[in-house]
Order: structure tokens, then sequence, then C-alpha cells
């Protein structure tokens, strides 16, 4: 027994007793809390004013609609009795929510056309609108029956953006009102009663434009798989290739170094050559996984009569983003198998290098919902979360300034120069340690020796 406690009590000294352990100790923890808080920071800023155009061919909706916006729960209290309708609307969950504010402005509906909406387009291109709505003439008069019910929404923002969602169940709350006042009859009571959230009939579309023969046309139609489903799926598929590149780089170092194949490595080429070597090897690789899974994407979503998920418009930057994602995370992979002697000793170390991976994974709502907000725009300029969260504006469907697409590819341009320099250092210093794991002077001396003559 005395012996099984000896090496029990050897193995946690091991694992608990080292710099690296408490290093990842402390900083995951702080990783995972700012992931999770920082969606939840960034909704309590103050909200911008929305301002929206509104086409109300039904001509009885707008200011119904206006006091419902900003006050909820109005138009409901004109109404004798019908408190059961606000639970219905299912908004209640959200009042600890800030509440959006708008500022409507009404368009004569008799005379609208699409010359109206192209002007109104260019609006929300300068950023005067946030968007325009159409509400059909039927809204108030469909049947139980009917699937013409189909508002036109028109912005450069995403199906899930909050305010755009807040704004189809102020419709819904003000459509359910108005017909139940007008009506009271069991069938329009039964209909009301069973109204479905305007929020999933809304036609939603980008800003119209004229074509390159004069012609207005409509903006694309927005939809979940364009502006959820692709951005996800490129998400994943960019981790999954980071995952499968970077791993293994670290397994191969710390086995070269523990078993003393470095050794006979460097008797042939020198310490920056296979740096060098092995990461060009690693990029080729990642490439190979990618294309496996593009084509097995496409052979999927021809087959389920599916819209290929990557526009050539995006397929170069995705590339672009991928390749220097794979150079990062791979030299800082291998930069932490030179520094260590065991794998235990490079786990602990990793746990915050994953945390930075993972971090977008966290932040994914609050991108999709609002690919321009303050915190999506920050974290562009993170060089390890950059490639990620840029794949992700990049394909929701809402124009990034291509200012922010220069500065997040400069600084990720930059953050993997260093990173590679810094790994090379450290590869080469670290590479022959044996029998200890690196002291934190060990890799500053290795950091600041800048001859690369080896």
């Amino acid at each position: 027994m005395g012996k099984i406690l000896t090496i029990a009590r050897r193995e946690y000294a091991a694992l608990v007793a080292t710099r690296a352990f408490l290093v990842g100790l402390c900083v995951t923890p702080l990783l995972l809390l700012g992931g999770l808080l920082g969606p939840g920071l960034t909704n309590a800023r103050t909200q911008e004013l929305c301002r929206v155009a509104v086409v109300d061919h039904t001509g009885k909706l707008t200011q119904s609609l206006r006091d419902e916006l900003r006050h909820p729960g109005a138009v409901q209290d004109l109404a004798n009795g019908l408190s059961q309708l606000h639970q219905l609307s299912g908004r209640d969950a959200g009042r600890e929510e800030p509440i959006p504010e708008f500022e409507l402005e009404e368009i004569p509906a008799a005379t609208f056309s699409d010359l109206q909406r192209l002007q109104l387009s260019d609006r929300i291109r300068s950023g005067e609108l946030y968007g325009f709505l159409e509400i059909p003439a039927d809204l108030l008069t469909a049947g139980a029956d009917t699937d013409t019910i189909h508002p036109l929404w028109v912005s450069e923002v995403t199906v899930l953006a909050k305010n755009r969602r807040y704004l189809s169940a102020a419709l819904t709350e003000v459509v359910r009102i108005v017909r139940l006042s007008a009506h009271l009859d069991a069938e329009e009571l039964r209909f009301v009663q069973q109204y479905s959230d305007l929020h999933d009939s809304f036609e939603i579309r980008s800003p119209y434009y004229r074509d390159a023969e004069g012609q207005i046309v409509a903006g694309s139609r927005k939809s979940t798989f364009s502006s959820v489903v692709v951005p996800l799926v490129l998400l994943l598929m960019m981790f999954l290739v980071i995952m499968m590149s970077a791993q293994p780089m670290l397994e191969s170092v710390l086995e070269e170094k523990t078993l003393r194949i470095s050794e006979v490595l460097l008797g042939s080429a020198s310490a920056r050559q296979l740096m060098i070597g092995k990461l060009l090897g690693n990029v080729a690789g990642s490439l190979t996984i990618f294309a496996v899974y593009v084509v097995g994407c496409l052979m999927l979503g021809a087959m389920a009569g599916v819209p290929a998920i990557l526009s050539p418009a995006v397929l170069p930057w995705y590339l672009l983003f991928q390749i220097l994602a794979v150079l990062l995370f791979s030299a800082l992979f291998m930069s932490i198998a030179a520094a260590v002697s065991q794998m235990r000793e490079a786990q602990c170390l990793l746990m915050p290098v994953w945390g930075v991976i993972m971090l977008p994974m966290f932040l994914i709502l609050s991108i999709l919902e609002d690919p321009n907000s303050t915190l999506a725009t920050a974290i562009s300029f993170f060089p390890p979360s950059a490639p990620m969260v840029m794949t992700m504006r990049l394909t929701s469907g809402t124009p990034i300034p291509p200012i922010q697409i220069a500065g997040s590819l400069v600084m990720l341009l930059l953050g993997t120069a260093c990173s590679i320099i810094a790994a090379a250092r450290i590869y080469r210093g670290g590479l022959l340690l044996q029998g200890r794991a690196a002291r934190g002077t060990d890799v500053l001396n290795w950091l600041w020796n800048t001859d690369d003559t080896q």
C-alpha cells in the first residue's frame, strides 16, 4: 500500500506542481468566462435608434405599430380584456432585454413602385435607414387557410437580427389586436388564437439595385440557410481543419524530441529548415483535408438540392484565412512541444490555446445576429480568432466594410509572422532540451536570441 501511495503522490505532484498546470488552471476559466459574458455585456449597451420606412398597403397599421414599438403592450391595453393575446406574442420572456428604439417613417402606399424601393435601398446602403417594411394589403383580411401573408423586409441585416425579430413580433401583436377589435365572431377568434408569428412569414431581401442594363432588380432573398447554416458549416469546417492539422504537429515534434529522433535530423538539416518543412507539409495536409470536406459538402448539397455553401467571391478569402490559421496555430503547437518534455505538460499549456481557438464558438449567436457589431468587429482584429470570425461575417450575407476585411487580414498576417518567428526560436532552443520542461527564463532567452543562423 505504501508503494501505491508513493506512486500516486509522485503522479499527483508531476501533474499539479508545474508552471504549465498553473497557467492552464488560471487562464482557461478567464477565457471561458469572457466567452460566456461577452454577449451579455454587448447586449447591455445602449441601443441605437433604428430608422425604418413603412409602406402600409392596409392603411391601418402604421400608427398602431409605432405605438406598440414605443410602449410594448400599448395596443393591447386599448383592447378591452384581451390580455391573453400578449402572452401569445411570446415577447414577455424577452422583457429583461433592452427594448430597441424605432423611428418609423410612413411612405405613401398608393404610388409606391420599384423606383421608390430602389431609393429606399440607397438610403439603407448609405446608413440613413435600418430597413424598410412593406405590409401587404391582405394582411388584415387573409383567411386561416391562406399562404399569402408575406410582409416584405429589405435591409442589410441578417435573418437573426434582434431588432428585425422584435419588429416582426410587434407587427404580429398589432395584427392580432386589430383583427380581434374589428371581428369578434367565433371563426375569427379561432383564427387569431392560432395565428403564428409573422417572423417566419417575412420575405427578407437585400436592398434593391440596378443591373448592368439599368433595370431595377430585387436584392437576393435571405434565408436561415444562407444567413445561419452556411456560416456555421464553414466555421466548423475551419475548426476541424485546424484541429486535425495542429494537434498532430504537436505530437510529431514531441515524439521526435523524446525519442531523440530530432538529434539525428539535426545532423542533416538545421532547426529552421526542419520547422519550415514541417509547416509547409502541414499546410499542404490541411488543404487536402479542406478539399475533401468541400467536395463532400458539394456532393451532399447536390444530392439534397441545396445551394453551394461557398460562393466564388468568398472562396479565395476563405482559403487565405484557412492557410494563415493553420500556420498560426501549427507554429504555436510546435513551440509548446519543443518547450516541454512530456505530453501532460503540453496539455496543460494547450488549455489556454484551445480556449482562444474556441472563442468564436462561444460568440456564434452574437456574431450571426449582428456581424457588424462592436464585438464582432473587435475580435475580427484579434489574430487567433480573426480567421473563423471573418469567415462567419463574410458568409452571413451582411456587407462587411472592405477596410475591416483588409485590417483583419493585415493583423492576421502580422500575428502569424510573429508567431512563426517566436516559435522558430523556441523550437531551435528547446528541441535538444531533455529531462525537464523549459523554464520561463529559458523561453525568454530563446526569444531574445536573434541569431537565426542555425
